[in-house]
C-alpha cells in the first residue's frame, strides 16, 4: 500500500508530486529497475511502525501482499509473525539486512528490532526476486528487507521524543547530530528506552529495552569514505501466552487468557507461571562501509560484526520426563565482508551498459540448532532446582562464500538487467552429548565433566551449492506507462530442526535405525523459482501498479508426523506453487487528500500428496498452507490542512487455516488504525515540534493476529495469539 503518488526514479515516467503525509509518501513501487521492488520512507516507518519505533518487519505492514502481526499493540514483542504473498514466516520470513549487510537474524532471535527507527530513512523490500546484489545473509526465501540509515546530518542539531500509551506504554528517544566539522567529519549519538506492560496477563513486554547508537561520516580524501555505524541494544521480556484452536475459537472467553499470576505449589500448573516464561536478549553491533569510485567507477567493502548473548525461560509438561522449566544460554557471533565494484562498460545518447560484480563471505557461530539447554524442577515455594541437561552438543560455525556478477542496462525505451550468484554453504557439524548425571554448571565446565557421545548422535558438515540466476527487462510505452517481466531463484535455510528433534527423540529413531546423520543428510537448502509480470502506471495526480506472480518451492521444509516412531520432524521434502495477484495505488482528488490503498490475492498450496517414511500419505495437494490467507485489501487517506495531518488506515485479512488439512479455519477481520498530527508553531528556538496521537485497533476488533503452526503437520499443533486491543499512545517531538 502507498499513501503516496509514486515519485519516479527513472526520466520514462514522470515525477509526481502529490504526497501523502506531511513530510512525504508512506511508501511506492521503485520504477529504476525491472523489478518487485518497494520503498517505505520515513513517514511511512513513522506511521506503519507506530508508537514504539522498533520493529522494520510493521513498517511493511502496509504492503500489500504482506501480513505483519504481533502479540502486543506496539510490534516489540518476540511474539509476531510476518508472511508475504503467503509465505511463511518464523525462520523463513524475509531475510533482514542493513545498509545491505546481513547482520538481523540469528538462532531464531530477530534482530529486526535492534535498532531505532527514528534513525532509518528508508526501509527496501524485495517481494519477488531478490537481485544478486541484494538480500545476502541466511535465508531470501520470502524476499527480503534492507534498512538504510540516516547519516548525520551537516549541521549540528538532533530530536528529543517521549511516548505514552495504554499498557503502560513509555517510550524517550534522543538524537543527537555533530554537524560537519573541521575535519569533514559528521556524527550522530542517539539513545531510547521502551517498556509496555503485557496487555493480557502479569508481566511486562518488554520489561526493558534500552539502545544505543552512533553514525559516523569520515572522508578519507581522493574519492574515498568511511561511514560506521553501532550499536548496543539489551531487551528483556515477559512471554505471551499461545492457544488452542479451541481456545482461539472462543475469544469472548479466551481473549485475556494468558500465564498464571501466580504460583499454586503444583508443579504441572506452575510451568504456567509467567515468571518461568520469559527472555533476556542483548544485541552488540559494529559494522561500517568504505566507499569509492570516480565518474565511470563506483565500489564498496563492506564488513560486519554482531554478538548476541541471552537466555529464555519456558514452563514445559515434559522436561526430562516431567513438568518443569528448561533454560535456554545463547552465545554467538556473525560477522563477514562484502566486496563490490561497478563500471560503466558502454555509454552513447540513448544506451548504456554498465557491469558489477561482488563477493560475499560469511561466518555464523551456533545456535541454530540450540547448543545446549537444562532442565529445572519446581518446588512447592516455587523455588528452581536442577534436573539435568536437555541438550548438549558441539557444532562447528555455518559458513557462507558467495561470488556474483551481472550486467544492467538501457536502450532507448528498454531497460534490463541479468546476472548470477553462486552459493557455496558449508554446514556445520554437530555431536550431542549425554547429559545424563552431569552438574549442574557452565556450558564449557560440562564438558569437563566427561560426557559420553556414540556415533548415531554425530553428523558431519556437508557442503551444499546452488546458481541463483536473475534477469529482467522493461519497457517504457509513455512517459506514464512501463512493463516489466523479472526472473530470479531465491533461497531458504536447511531444516535444521532435525538435529533437535533426534536429540529429544533417539530412542525412537535408533530403534527403527536412523542415525543423527541420516536425517542430517536430508538437510537441503530450499529454492524457488520466481517470475513476476508487473506494469507502472502514472497521471498527474494518480498512479497504479498491478504485478502478476508465479513462484515454485523445491526443497521446502515440512513437518511430517510418523505414526510408526510417534515423531513429527521437519524434511526438505516439500514442493509448493505461490501464485496470484496484487495491486497498488494512490490519488489525489483535491488538494491536502491523498487516497491509497493496496488488494492481494494469492495462492499458496502444496504441489504433492506428502508421503511420510513409514507410508502414511497426508493430502496436502492443493491445500492453501497454514496461515496464509487468500485476500487482503489495505486502504487509508491522508488529510492535511494547516499543521494538522490525519491518517486513517484499514486492512482486512482474509480466512486462514491452522493446519495443513485445512480443517481449522479462522475467519477474516478488519483492524483500523488512526494517526492525528499536528505541528506547532515555532518557539524556544526549535526547528519542528509535534504533537501526535495514535490509537491502534480503533474499533477494537476481535481476532486471531498470529497462527504459529509447520505448513504440513497433520495432527493440527498450531498455536494461536489473539490481536492486541484497542491501544492509544501520545507522542510529542521536538527538533533542535
Amino acid at each position: 500500500m502507498s499513501s503516496a503518488l509514486a515519485a519516479a526514479e527513472e526520466p520514462a515516467l514522470p515525477e509526481i508530486s502529490v504526497v501523502g503525509g506531511q513530510n512525504g509518501e508512506l511508501s511506492a513501487p521503485a520504477t529504476e529497475r525491472p523489478r518487485s521492488e518497494e520503498t517505505v520512507t520515513a513517514e511511512g516507518i513513522r506511521i506503519y511502525s507506530g508508537p514504539a519505533q522498533t520493529n522494520a518487519y510493521r513498517a511493511l505492514s502496509g504492503l500489500p501482499s504482506v501480513m505483519f502481526e504481533a502479540a502486543d499493540p506496539y510490534g516489540l514483542s518476540s511474539s509476531q509473525s510476518i508472511r508475504s504473498r503467503g509465505r511463511p514466516n518464523s525462520s523463513q520470513a524475509p531475510g533482514q539486512t542493513y545498509e545491505g549487510m546481513p547482520i538481523g537474524n540469528l538462532g531464531g532471535f530477530t534482530g529486526i528490532q535492534m535498532f531505532d527507527l527514528e534513525n532509518v530513512g528508508a526501509i527496501d523490500f524485495y517481494r519477488g526476486a531478490v537481485p544478486i546484489d541484494k538480500g545476502v545473509g541466511f535465508v531470501n526465501a520470502s524476499g527480503s528487507v534492507d534498512m538504510h540509515f540516516l547519516r548525520p546530518a551537516d549541521v549540528f542539531g538532533g530530536q528529543v521524543k517521549a511516548s505514552f500509551g495504554s499498557f503502560g506504554f513509555q517510550r524517550l528517544f534522543a538524537r543527537v547530530d555533530s554537524g560537519k566539522l573541521a575535519t569533514g567529519t559528521q556524527l550522530f549519538v542517539s539513545a531510547s528506552r521502551t517498556e509496555a506492560d503485557k496487555w493480557r496477563g502479569a508481566g511486562q513486554s518488554p520489561e526493558g529495552r534500552e539502545g544505543i547508537q552512533f553514525g559516523l561520516v569520515q572522508p578519507l580524501g581522493g574519492g574515498v569514505r568511511l561511514e560506521l555505524f553501532g550499536l548496543q541494544n539489551d531487551q528483556d521480556q515477559h512471554n505471551y501466552r499461545p492457544l488452542t484452536y479451541a481456545q482461539a475459537t472462543d475469544l469472548s472467553t479466551y481473549r485475556d487468557f494468558d500465564y498464571n499470576r501466580t504460583l499454586t505449589g503444583n508443579a504441572a500448573q506452575d510451568v504456567a507461571y509467567y515468571g518461568f516464561n520469559r527472555q533476556s536478549v542483548k544485541n552488540q553491533a559494529l559494522f561500517g562501509t568504505l566507499r569509492f569510485g570516480g565518474p565511470t567507477s563506483t565500489g564498496f567493502l563492506k564488513a560486519y560484526y554482531l554478538k548476541i548473548d541471552g537466555h529464555t525461560w519456558n514452563g514445559s509438561s515434559n522436561a526430562l520426563g516431567a513438568p518443569g522449566v528448561v533454560r535456554w544460554d545463547f552465545e554467538s557471533e556473525v560477522y563477514g565482508l562484502l566486496a563490490q565494484a561497478e563500471r560503466q562498460l558502454y555509454r552513447d545518447e540513448g544506451h548504456e551498459i554498465r557491469g558489477i560484480a561482488g563477493y560475499w563471505f560469511h561466518v555464523q557461530e551456533p545456535p541454530g540448532p540450540p547448543l545446549h539447554q537444562r532442565a529445572y524442577r519446581i518446588a512447592a515455594d516455587g523455588s528452581l532446582s536442577f534436573a539435568g541437561w536437555t541438550t548438549l552438543s558441539k557444532m562447528t560455525n555455518h559458513l557462507y562464500s558467495s561470488p556474483y556478477a551481472g550486467l544492467q542496462g538501457k536502450s532507448g525505451a528498454w531497460s534490463w538487467e541479468g546476472g548470477a550468484r553462486y552459493l557455496h554453504y558449508r554446514t556445520p557439524s554437530i555431536t550431542y552429548y549425554n547429559g545424563a548425571g552431569l552438574a549442574d554448571s557452565s556450558y564449557e565446565d560440562a564438558f569437563k565433566q566427561n560426557p559420553a557421545t556414540s556415533p548415531d548422535r554425530e553428523a558431519s558438515s556437508r557442503r551444499l551449492t546452488n546458481w541463483l540466476p536473475n534477469a529482467g527487462v522493461a519497457y517504457a510505452f509513455s512517459p506514464r506507462a512501463k512493463a516489466y517481466v523479472n526472473y530470479g531463484r531465491n533461497y531458504g535455510v536447511p531444516a535444521f530442526g532435525i538435529a533437535t528433534t533426534y536429540n529429544a527423540a533417539r530412542a525412537q529413531f535408533v530403534a527403527a535405525g536412523t542415525t543423527l546423520q541420516d536425517l542430517w543428510n536430508q538437510a537441503d537448502q530450499e529454492l524457488s523459482d520466481n517470475l513476476d509480470i508487473g506494469l507502472h502506471l502514472a497521471g498527474d495526480d494518480w498512479y497504479l501498479s498491478p504485478v502478476l506472480y508465479d513462484a515454485r518451492y523445491r526443497n521446502r521444509s515440512v513437518q511430517l508426523f510418523d505414526p510408526l516412531l510417534g515423531v513429527s520432524y521437519a524434511q526438505n521434502a516439500g514442493k509448493a506453487h505461490a501464485y496470484g495477484g496484487e495491486i497498488e495505488g494512490g490519488w489525489s482528488p483535491m488538494q491536502g487528500l491523498t487516497l491509497f490503498g493496496g488488494l492481494s490475492l494469492s495462492r499458496f498450496e502444496m504441489s504433492q500428496d506428502i508421503e511420510a517414511a513409514s507410508g502414511v500419505v497426508l493430502a496436502t495437494a492443493g491445500k492453501q498452507v497454514a496461515d496464509a490467507p487468500r485476500f487482503m485489501a489495505k486502504l487509508g487517506a491522508s488529510y492535511r490542512q494547516g499543521g494538522w495531518t490525519l491518517t486513517p488506515t484499514a486492512r482486512y485479512i482474509g480466512a486462514r487455516y491452522g493446519d495443513a488439512l485445512n480443517t481449522q479455519k479462522l475467519p477474516g477481520y478488519v483492524v483500523v488504525d488512526l494517526d492525528i498530527r499536528y505541528a506547532l508553531p515555532r518557539f524556544a528556538g526549535l526547528k519542528r515540534t509535534t504533537a501526535a496521537l495514535t490509537v491502534m485497533n480503533l474499533f477494537d476488533r476481535r481476532y486471531i493476529g498470529i497462527i504459529s503452526s509447520n505448513d504440513v503437520d497433520p495432527r493440527g499443533t498450531a498455536t494461536f495469539y489473539p490481536g492486541a486491543p484497542r491501544a492509544v499512545a501520545a507522542t510529542l517531538a521536538a527538533e533542535f
